[in-house]
């Protein structure tokens, strides 16, 4: 269920983020692209809110751990009669997981790309990704057996007559 979840873009959230404030960025190197989502992330701080990325993992609350990758699926030639200006056509994902320092984890994330009218598929990946980390990191979710918790009206089922 958690594969599907993540395989359909839906962050999964073990317990709520929200009180986090400064986050060391580990990002693994992921080849053609990564770097380049992972620095957008980086970018993106504004849209992370009130949260600091920082480079001391002692001063930070959390660690969040990315990575993305990215290949090429084709060229698109922009002149039927030349391919000397063809532009490549990419594929790819990322994912982010945030831990508290004790490694549980707080938040997770797969990001594919969302359809062909973005700028760059990295500038997509690491949008969504602060988009929704955002968003964690704001919501105050209800602790489990809270009265807020409960899911909808509960409803009592009559016993059988015979």
């Amino acid at each position: 269920m958690l594969f599907f979840a993540a395989m359909c873009g839906a962050a999964q959230s073990a317990e709520h983020a929200a009180g986090i404030k400064r986050v060391v960025l580990d990002w693994t190197e992921g080849g053609k692209g990564s770097n380049a989502v992972r620095d957008r992330l980086a970018e993106k701080r504004k849209a992370l809110g009130k949260v600091e990325i920082v480079q001391d993992r002692a001063k930070a609350d959390a660690v969040l751990h990315g990575s993305a990758v990215l290949w090429t699926t084709g060229y698109v030639a922009m002149s039927p009669r030349s391919r000397a200006a063809e532009e490549p056509i990419y594929q790819g994902y990322a994912t982010a997981e945030l831990t508290a320092l004790d490694g549980k984890t707080l938040w997770s994330y797969l990001a594919t790309p969302r359809h062909q009218g973005w700028k760059s598929i990295t500038d997509d990946l690491a949008d969504q990704l602060a988009s929704t980390l955002s968003e964690a990191l704001v919501r105050k979710e209800p602790r489990a057996g809270t009265p807020e918790a409960a899911t909808g009206p509960t409803t009592t089922i009559p016993p059988l007559s015979s």
